[in-house]
C-alpha cells in the first residue's frame, strides 16, 4: 500500500511539473511585446499564482481556461474574420488555446489512471498513454483517409506504422516524422528539377558525415541504418521527379490543408507525450537526459 502511495505522490509530481511547465510557457509568451494585453489573461495568472499544490492548481485551471478562451475568443472575433484581427489579439488567443490544449490531456489521465489502478498494480504507464494517443491518432487517420490517402506512399506509410505501434514514446517520434514528411510535400510548390537534385545531392552528403559522426561516437543513436535512409530519401526523389507539375501542386495543397486541420490534434499529441516524460522522470522510471 505504501508503495502504491509513493508511486500515486510520484504521478502527482509529474503532474504538477508538466501543468506548471505549461503555466510558466503561457506567461513567459503573453509578456512579450507580440501579445495583447488583457485584464482577463492578468486574472487568470494572478489567481493561478496563489495555487500552490496540484489538486487546487489543477481544478483552478481546468474551471477558468476554457470560459477565459471562449471570452477572448468572442471578444477578439465579434463581428471579424480571423484576417482582420490585430495580429497582437491573434497571438494572444492562440497562446490562450495552446494553454487549453495542455489541460485538455490531465482529466483524461486522472480517469484513466484511477480506472487502471483498480484492474493492476503498478499501472502500465506506456499501455495508458497509447490508449489516450490513439483518440487523437484515430481522428488524425480518418481526416487523413478521406483527403489526402494514396498521394504520397512515404506518408500512407507513414500513418500505418503510427496506427501499429505499441509504445509511446515511438508514436510521438512517429508524428515528429509524419510532420516532416507533409512539409516536405507543402514544399512542392517550390519544385523545380535543379533544386530537387541539388537537395539530394546535400541530403546523401548529410547521411554521409552522420555516419561518420556515428561512427566516431560524437552522435548518439538507437541505430543507424544507412542503407535504409539513402534508400527512402532516394524513393522519395524519384517519386516527385516523377509528378506532374499539375499532381506536385495539387499534393502541395492538399497537404497543406490537411496539415492545418490536425494541429490541434497533433498539439494534444505532443501534450501527452510531455506529461508522459514529466511523469516517468518523477517516478524515476526514465532520466530525461536520456530522452
Amino acid at each position: 500500500m505504501t508503495q502504491q502511495s509513493n508511486f500515486w505522490t510520484d504521478v502527482e509530481k509529474g503532474m504538477m511539473s508538466y501543468l506548471t511547465k505549461y503555466i510558466n510557457l503561457f506567461e513567459t509568451d503573453y509578456a512579450k511585446d507580440t501579445a495583447e494585453k488583457n485584464p482577463k489573461v492578468e486574472a487568470f495568472l494572478a489567481g493561478a499564482k496563489f495555487k500552490t499544490n496540484f489538486e487546487d492548481l489543477f481544478n483552478f485551471v481546468k474551471t477558468e481556461i476554457k470560459p477565459l478562451f471562449d471570452d477572448i475568443r468572442a471578444e477578439y472575433l465579434q463581428d471579424k474574420k480571423p484576417e482582420e484581427i490585430d495580429q497582437k489579439k491573434v497571438t494572444t488567443l492562440i497562446e490562450v488555446s495552446k494553454l487549453f490544449n495542455a489541460i485538455i490531456p490531465l482529466p483524461r489521465f486522472l480517469n484513466d489512471f484511477m480506472t487502471s489502478a483498480k484492474e493492476a498494480s503498478p499501472v502500465d504507464l506506456n499501455k495508458l498513454f497509447v490508449n489516450m494517443m490513439k483518440v487523437e491518432i484515430g481522428e488524425l487517420t480518418k481526416i487523413y483517409d478521406d483527403e489526402i490517402k494514396d498521394l504520397d506512399p512515404a506518408l500512407d506509410k507513414c500513418l500505418k506504422d503510427i496506427n501499429s505501434a505499441n509504445d509511446a514514446l515511438e508514436i510521438w517520434n512517429l508524428v515528429n516524422q509524419l510532420g516532416l514528411f507533409l512539409q516536405r510535400d507543402i514544399m512542392l510548390t517550390d519544385f523545380s528539377p535543379e533544386k530537387e537534385e541539388e537537395k539530394l545531392k546535400g541530403q546523401l552528403e548529410n547521411i554521409n558525415q552522420i555516419e561518420k559522426d556515428y561512427n566516431d561516437g560524437k552522435i548518439k543513436l538507437p541505430e543507424f541504418n544507412k542503407e535504409k535512409i539513402i534508400e527512402e530519401v532516394q524513393a522519395y526523389h524519384n517519386f516527385v521527379i516523377a509528378l506532374s507539375p499539375e499532381k506536385r501542386l495539387e499534393i502541395a495543397e492538399k497537404t497543406t490543408e490537411y496539415r492545418n486541420k490536425v494541429v490541434p490534434l497533433v498539439q494534444i499529441i505532443q501534450c501527452l507525450h510531455d506529461l508522459l516524460i514529466n511523469i516517468l522522470t518523477t517516478t524515476n522510471i526514465i532520466n530525461t537526459t536520456k530522452q
